[in-house]
């Protein structure tokens, strides 16, 4: 389900835009689908809806990080599409080392998996120090100046949830499942976007831009998407 949802969102991105220069086009198409579900959608929906709802979150991260990283090096490289880079970076190796720890059931010794435990902590606060270092690099004066921007926050925090709450409703999925699919998709901006724009030689600076006017907005959107979620299974 999350893997069509995303790729219908991404298929979708690519009508948006077409009329502007390359750079600053892929930013905002991927701007529209990808959020910041590994720091912010994790930390909320535990939360809101309990540790059950991480999983599920997980789920979602897994998904749009491997997604976002195929997205970017197919739409932003010159037609010289290389799955093996895309793929090979550290935040897919570390999900498959993860994931083959969690089905081999190893268990790692104390200092270790004490180690990871006082690391998983700082996930909340980590996010908020990238968030802010991307803020710091945007022109403030000219966030607010830019129609581009709002329209495309607009699609990624207002919009795009509220059409993944109405379309999923009909399929009765678990509670805890549906709300934390459409609260991790109305949230900002994914940090790593002005990161992944200067690799590849696209618009950065819109990048940092587009982070910090949805990082701002959020403050308003993702609390009455949270409770949108509520009302309509209610």
């Amino acid at each position: 389900m999350i893997i069509v949802i995303t790729t219908l969102m991404a298929a979708t991105s690519l009508l948006l835009y077409r009329k502007h220069e390359k750079a600053q086009r892929t930013v905002l198409q991927i701007g529209c689908v990808y959020g910041n579900s590994a720091f912010i959608g994790i930390a909320l929906v535990q939360a809101v809806l309990g540790d059950n709802a991480v999983i599920y979150a997980t789920l979602i991260v897994i998904v749009e990080t491997i997604h976002m990283l195929l997205y970017c090096e197919l739409t932003m490289t010159n037609g010289k599409f290389l799955i093996w880079k895309a793929l090979l970076t550290p935040g897919v190796i570390g999900f498959v080392i993860g994931l083959a720890g969690l089905l081999l059931n190893i268990t790692f010794p104390t200092p270790i998996h004490s180690a990871i435990v006082t690391m998983s902590g700082m996930n909340t606060p980590l996010a908020m120090l990238i968030v802010g270092i991307q803020m710091s690099k945007a022109d403030i004066k000219t966030v607010f100046n830019q129609k581009d921007l709002y329209s495309c926050a607009l699609i990624k925090l207002v919009v795009q949830p509220i059409i993944l709450a109405l379309v999923m409703l009909p399929l009765q999925l678990p509670i805890i499942a549906y709300r934390t699919i459409v609260i991790c998709k109305g949230t900002t901006q994914s940090a790593v976007l002005s990161a992944y724009a200067q690799d590849y030689g696209q618009d950065a600076r819109l990048g940092s831009q587009l982070i910090a006017l949805t990082s701002i907005m959020q403050i308003v959107t993702l609390p009455l998407i949270t409770a949108l979620t509520q009302a309509l299974i209610s």
